[in-house]
């Protein structure tokens, strides 16, 4: 039997294309058959390190989220680096999802990481199916559930997040004939997120009725319990339904009564493996809070988006001036302005760029581990990101109002020493501090947050805009698909 894996990646994964153009054959004999690779329990146990680190990547490195944020209007920055000065021109450029683009890999990233995590998902999860193999016992220890929580988990996490910012892709797992997946087989996002919810319910079902913890190696220090586990796959199930909109018209579409179900046994901590600077990193920090490469706040990278700045001070100037004249710091009664951001006088984007993309400050919040995060924690999915989705959730759904406030106010007056809500206050107030604190407190989490945040809410995406992203072009090259995109005045998104 041929490693289905090999397969997979050669459908799914752009790199195929633009890094071995003269070879597009499915087979591949100088790779090792499944049974293999996968001969021993012990073997087994390794696959989901290597897994954890494409599916940790997908949102962390250069080109998955700076670029998509300042498209968001919510990071600003001038450079052409990771798709980020043609992804936030004003008036909005449509993306260049061709062959030769030069931000190729500002598309292909996530695409491709994720279903490499997929992938091997589905090779855990067949070993798996076949009762000769059970149980997996490794040390003398039984590690049948929490590969197949794993197995479940990384197949969902990738369907799941992949159609947080994809507009169609792939749905595959253990019963997937992988020979089937051709240019006709591709499915909406909102298949892929059914599809993705799915798995990960399974996923938090096994690690919620098992005992068990992740190796220290899978999450790079993180030893997760069964119980911290299943948290973690709910949280990104309930990601991946209140993500989902494209635009403020299709939020009231969203199952709230699930996301509701979902995140009572949501995060109930930060959920934040170590750096080791090597394969453990986080550029979305990095690139994002504007640092140098030694970790030094600096001037070079992204700056926070007027519109933002105008958020925490509607006094502030939603868009620069256009001459380019620097800014006073703003006034706001958010403590978060001494914390998370820092206030630079000089600009060094050039001028003749758009002074539209000028901004005197920096998110600061991560500054001061950036780039080397070695032994140091990356945060990716906050705790805190789980109320705010819980909170939005119940106040959409006719819930607590009450438990929706208390869990606004953790961030709200916990970090941020604002005004408390309370039961008594409206949806309308109630859904705007929700809107709010997402924006603030979890700027620069995960790469694709700021633009699944941004499309959910009335006038904040400008004209011309991308909504979500296409497949990348040289996927569809392989599978025989015409090339299409999303962005500018005059595309559809």
């Amino acid at each position: 039997m041929k490693m289905y894996k090999i397969n997979l990646i050669i459908l799914l994964a752009l790199g195929v294309f633009i890094n071995s153009c003269a070879d597009l054959e499915i087979e591949n004999f100088n790779e090792p058959n499944f049974d293999d690779v996968l001969a021993s329990p012990q073997d087994l146990i390794n696959v989901p390190g290597g897994a954890f680190v494409s599916w940790w990547q997908a949102q962390s490195t250069v080109n998955t989220g700076t670029a998509w944020a300042a498209n968001a209007d919510m990071l600003t920055c001038s450079w052409g680096n990771f798709g980020i000065r043609n992804f936030s021109w004003q008036p909005p450029l449509a993306i260049d999802n061709s062959l030769t683009s030069n931000d190729a890999a500002a598309i292909s990233t996530a695409y491709s990481n994720y279903y490499n995590a997929v992938s091997s998902g589905i090779d855990i999860e067949r070993f798996l199916s076949v009762p000769e193999n059970l149980p997996v016992i490794v040390n003398g220890v039984d590690q049948t559930a929490m590969l197949d929580a794993v197995s479940k988990f990384l197949i969902g996490s990738g369907h799941a997040q992949i159609s947080i910012l994809y507009d169609r892709g792939f749905t595959a797992d253990s019963e997937t004939d992988l020979g089937t997946l051709n240019g006709e087989a591709f499915v909406t996002s909102a298949e892929m997120r059914d599809f993705g919810v799915s798995k990960l319910e399974e996923a938090a079902s096994i690690a919620s009725s098992n005992t068990f913890s992740l190796p220290a190696n899978y999450l790079n220090g993180l030893e997760l319990t069964s119980t911290q586990f299943a948290e973690l796959a709910n949280h990104i199930a309930a990601m991946a339904l209140a993500y989902h909109p494209r635009n403020p018209g299709e939020v009231g579409d969203v199952d709230w009564a699930k996301v509701v179900t979902l995140t009572n046994n949501g995060l109930s901590y930060d959920f934040a493996p170590l750096g080791d600077n090597n394969l453990w990193f986080d550029d979305v920090k990095g690139i994002g809070g504007g640092a140098l490469a030694n970790g030094v706040a600096a001037n070079t990278w992204a700056r926070v988006d007027q519109k933002v700045l105008n958020l925490m001070d509607p006094n502030y100037p939603s868009e620069f001036p256009a001459d380019g004249a620097s800014l006073p710091e703003l006034t706001t009664d958010d403590d978060r302005i001494s914390t998370d951001f820092l206030y630079r006088s000089s600009i060094f984007f050039p001028i003749d760029r758009g002074t539209y993309r000028f901004s005197n400050y920096v998110h600061n919040r991560y500054i001061p581990n950036a780039y080397d995060f070695a032994g140091v924690p990356m945060p990716k999915f906050l705790k805190a990101e789980g109320d705010l989705i819980r909170a939005e959730a119940l106040i959409r759904s006719g819930g607590d109002k009450g438990e929706a406030a208390t869990l606004i106010n953790n961030t709200r007056v916990g970090r941020g020493g604002l005004t408390p809500l309370t039961a008594a206050d409206s949806d309308t107030d109630m859904l705007a501090a929700v809107k709010y604190e997402r924006i603030i407190e979890l700027l620069n989490t995960w790469g694709g947050r700021e633009l699944a945040e941004a499309r959910r809410w009335d006038g904040w995406l400008r004209e011309g805009a991308f909504r979500q992203l296409p497949v990348p072009g040289g996927e569809l090259t392989v599978l025989g698909v015409e090339i299409y995109t999303f962005g500018g005045l005059e595309a559809s998104n």
